[in-house]
C-alpha cells in the first residue's frame, strides 16, 4: 500500500461552479490531491479545494490506508484501492460497483 496511490470518494466542494457533492478523489505519494473532472474525464490539480478540505481527505486515506492493513479495504485494480465512506453497500462487489457509478 505504500507504493500505491489510493482513491477515496468522499463530499467536497471541489470546483466552484459545482456544489458540496460525492467526488473520486486521489491522494498520491507526495499527499497531492486530485480530483476526478467527469467533463475531462482525467484526475485533475485544478479544484478549489480549502485547505482544510484537502487534509480532511488526506486523513481520510490514511484511515483507507489503516482499513487495508486490517483487510477492510477493496482492490479495484494494480496498486489502486477504494475505500467507500458512508456507503449503503453491504458487499465488496456493491461497494465497487457504488464506486465506478460516480
Amino acid at each position: 500500500m505504500t507504493n500505491a496511490t489510493i482513491e477515496i470518494t468522499a463530499r467536497a466542494k471541489a470546483f466552484t461552479s459545482e456544489p458540496v457533492r460525492q467526488y473520486k478523489f486521489r491522494v498520491e505519494l507526495d499527499g497531492s490531491v486530485l480530483v476526478w473532472d467527469s467533463v475531462a474525464g482525467h484526475y485533475t490539480q485544478c479544484h478549489s479545494l480549502s485547505e482544510s478540505a484537502k487534509k480532511r481527505i488526506v486523513d481520510k486515506a490514511k484511515d483507507a490506508q489503516y482499513r487495508f492493513e486490517n483487510g477492510t479495504l477493496y482492490q479495484l485494480r494494480n496498486n489502486t484501492y477504494i475505500c467507500c465512506f458512508k456507503t449503503r453497500a453491504t458487499s465488496k462487489r456493491a461497494a465497487i460497483r457504488e464506486y465506478e457509478s460516480l
